[in-house]
């Protein structure tokens, strides 16, 4: 009996440190839920301050290794730690958010947890009092706040988004069509988030463009300023991009809400182009995050450049050599499109840098069978015969080649004759004038002699009468 006594004290004593326990353990430690959560996020809480409370009340202290509080907090002398920012109603200020994001570091970092198709809450347990700042991987707050000694929080962020466009004919879209030398425009959509953070677009182009300007940048209905609002990096990039356009976080602290940034800029399609039906792209993603760790999708445009085989032939399809053209843009005067021979034969489209060298000559076509590159698409162009082949008479008007949006590509046969595509030129053969020589002297030899016999006969007449 003794010794069932002395087992039941020993339990009874079990339980009441047991109870005693859960109070302080509810009061010491609690839990933040968060709801809502964006599958594929990551979500991470970075201890911001100690704390000690009761459920109603609550104090705050710096954490170990810690000597100073973010901007919108003061320290006094015992640690204690108290808000002296300018928000209202219990409501951080965007500057607030700010000086918090970068007074935590990753040694703060107190635990990450994933939100996975289906969830519909991300538990962080066990947390001992404090002040935590939760983030997710599209860099945005999901919140700032303490365990007192549970926090519930709705997750309304969402990841920013990019889309890209590219002008044709004052239309924009996914596809556009150029000839070597023009000017082409671009434009990148950022939908940004109430707390973004590190915005980084980067801009990568094909080796056939070449970037030209920023020509604007746009902020909802607001024009940003170069330098303070955003500035464009164009040297010591390390992923291989032609440019970067970098967010100032001042800037990005004034979103508060959902809000497009609008990027306008331009590029030159140069004479590395890519001949259709090979495209030059563009390529558009935007990094992001504390550490700028997080990737959008990239989007990308396709501009195209277009060809045309010149085949110069009799009415017979036969290829003759010898003939000379221009092109132009208009089937009567109009602009002379400049043109450079390229090592491999072909003709193409100068540049504006070429053409604009002094000295510089466009080249003439020389056919045969040829290639004209560089371009536009939905154009038309105009050839002229400047010599026709020998033998062979000079066409009086100008040849018509329409663009579309393929390639014009010539068949030959194995018996060197046009047989079909690209565009043939025909020339007819002259026709030989009447000369001096031939049938021109026989004329004269037979009238002399019809003279000569003419004479005779009235010599002979006129002898016969005199008798």
């Amino acid at each position: 009996m003794k010794t069932l006594k002395r087992l039941s004290s020993m339990l009874l004593a079990v339980f009441m440190v047991m109870a005693m326990a859960i109070p302080a353990f509810a009061a010491d430690h609690g839990k933040i839920t968060i709801s809502n959560p964006t599958p594929g996020n990551t979500y991470k809480i970075y201890k911001v301050f100690d704390a000690a409370g009761n459920g109603s009340s609550i104090s705050y202290k710096l954490v170990d290794g810690k000597t100073t509080a973010p901007a919108c907090f003061d320290v006094d002398s015992a640690g204690n730690v108290t808000y002296s920012g300018t928000g209202t109603g219990g409501q951080l200020t965007a500057d607030d958010i700010a000086a918090i994001a970068d007074y935590v570091t990753e040694s703060d970092l107190f635990a990450t947890k994933p939100a996975n198709e289906g969830d519909t809450t991300v538990v962080f347990q066990d947390l001992p009092n404090g002040y935590y700042y939760i983030t997710t991987t599209t860099g945005t707050v999901v919140t700032i706040d303490s365990t007192n000694p549970d926090a519930e929080v709705h997750d309304k962020n969402e990841k920013p988004e990019i889309a890209k466009e590219v002008e044709e004919n004052s239309v924009w879209g996914d596809t556009s069509y150029a000839a070597i030398g023009d000017t082409v425009n671009f434009r990148t959509t950022v939908t940004a988030q109430k707390g973004a953070l590190n915005y980084v677009v980067h801009d990568t182009m094909s080796d056939g463009l070449t970037f030209k300007e920023v020509t604007s940048v746009k902020g909802g209905e607001n024009t940003l300023t170069k330098g303070s609002d955003y500035s464009v990096v164009t040297t010591d990039l390390t992923d291989g991009c032609d440019f970067e356009i970098r967010f100032a976080q001042n800037y990005l602290d004034t979103i508060d809400a959902q809000t497009n940034i609008v990027i306008e800029y331009s590029a030159t399609l140069n004479e590395d182009a890519e001949i259709s039906d090979s495209a030059n792209t563009n390529t558009t993603y935007l990094r992001y995050g504390k550490n700028n760790e997080n990737v959008t999708q990239s989007k990308s445009t396709n501009t195209y450049t277009f060809m045309f085989d010149l085949v110069k032939t009799d009415n017979e399809n036969n290829i003759l050599t010898g003939a000379e053209f221009e092109l132009y843009d208009a089937q009567n005067d109009g602009k002379k499109i400049d043109l450079v021979k390229d090592d491999d034969g072909t003709y193409r489209v100068a540049t504006a840098g070429e053409a604009e060298v002094e000295g510089f000559t466009s080249a003439v076509i020389k056919a045969g069978n040829v290639t004209i590159k560089g371009l536009d698409g939905n154009t038309t162009y105009w050839l002229e015969e400047t010599k026709a082949p020998d033998g062979y008479n000079k066409l009086t008007e100008r040849s018509k080649v329409e663009i579309k949006t393929d390639n014009l590509t010539a068949t030959i046969g194995t018996d060197n004759k046009y047989q079909s595509g690209g565009v043939q030129v025909v020339n007819q053969a002259g026709t030989e004038l009447p000369s001096t020589g031939g049938m021109g002297t026989t004329i004269f030899y037979i009238a002399g002699t019809v003279l000569v016999l003419g004479a005779g006969v009235i010599l002979v007449t006129r002898r016969r009468m005199s008798r």
